[in-house]
């Protein structure tokens, strides 16, 4: 219970960052060595090594979209299968 409480409470803070479009928060949830990737065929799309790259694909993340992330507390307790739910 209190492990879920302290979850809940960072993914809202990152979200919530995210949304002032301070990627900030995220970056410092990493561990090293690191690697993002995010799939599709587009121009977000790829992996990236290193902090440098990371911080450069959410500089460009801003850019394309601008991002507006809405939580519930469905939403952050539904875990993996739960989300994959339709």
């Amino acid at each position: 219970m209190i492990y879920r409480a302290i979850v809940e409470r960072k993914l809202r803070n990152i979200f919530d960052a995210l949304n002032r479009g301070d990627y900030e928060p995220v970056l410092g949830s990493f561990g090293s060595p690191v690697e993002h990737t995010f799939f599709g065929d587009h121009a977000l799309a790829g992996s990236r090594h290193g902090m440098d790259s990371i911080a450069s694909w959410y500089d460009r993340l801003k850019t394309l979209f601008p991002i507006c992330i809405s939580t519930s507390t469905r939403w952050l307790s539904a875990g993996c299968r739960g989300a994959r739910r339709r």
